[in-house]
């Protein structure tokens, strides 16, 4: 693409954080330190090449990003207002328009945690990023089968198998991943079949179950234990 012609240069970043591990090679080593990135619309031949990556932030990995995050956000907010912001461009000799938008945040799960506030969960009921599910009861049921493994082998999928998910969380497999509910579980949350599925979390739900939760142990309905059954 050619940027001769026009008077605003859009371009797309992408955000990688956290241990840079190519740095070390040695698992336990890779903890220590944050590194923050970001890589500025590179050319189709130059994917894999480091030239338009940049180092934004380094610090300690266990402590509070959050400074470093509001800022990046603020100056992306900039970069996205319509107003002008100014670079010079080499090539045309000249200042010219940058509008900026974000392509992707690349985060381990450890870290998107951690920038959405959520707590770092376990593999029982978290082990996938945005569902919660009780994996002990339902983990036979997601591998593929022998009949999907053949057709994922012939890049093939089935979609109304009832034998296994093949990997699949969805709400397309209600009953192959139904469990019991945990013990204290309120049972005014249960439906008609007393039991539980797959759910998507998002940032409404959260609030929803939060101001549930708080407004049913006010009132006396729940206790500390069905807000937290185990």
């Amino acid at each position: 693409m050619t940027h001769w012609a026009v008077r605003t240069l859009p371009q797309v970043l992408l955000t990688p954080s956290g241990p840079p591990q190519r740095f070390f090679p040695a698992k336990s080593n890779r903890g220590s330190v944050w590194l923050k990135t970001v890589t500025i619309s590179p050319p189709h031949n130059e994917l894999h090449r480091m030239t338009n990556t940049y180092p934004i932030a380094v610090g300690p990995h266990d402590v509070d990003h959050e400074e470093v995050e509001k800022l990046f956000a603020e100056e992306l907010k900039q970069f996205r207002s319509g107003k002008d912001v100014l670079f010079y461009h080499g090539k045309l000799k000249k200042n010219v328009k940058v509008y900026l938008e974000l392509l992707c945040s690349l985060q381990d799960q450890s870290e998107r945690r951690s920038c959405n506030y959520i707590a770092m969960g376990n593999s029982h009921y978290t082990a996938t990023w945005g569902v919660s599910l009780d994996y002990s009861q339902v983990y036979k049921h997601l591998p593929a089968c022998d009949n999907c493994w053949f057709h994922l082998a012939n890049l093939n999928l089935i979609r109304n198998c009832t034998n296994c998910t093949c990997w699949d969380i969805s709400n397309h497999h209600t009953e192959l991943l139904s469990y019991e509910p945990p013990q204290d579980y309120p049972c005014s949350e249960l439906n008609s079949s007393r039991k539980l599925g797959a759910i998507h979390i998002s940032y409404d739900s959260l609030k929803g179950a939060v101001s549930k939760a708080h407004n049913n142990y006010v009132r006396g309905n729940w206790s500390l234990s069905n807000m937290n059954p185990t």
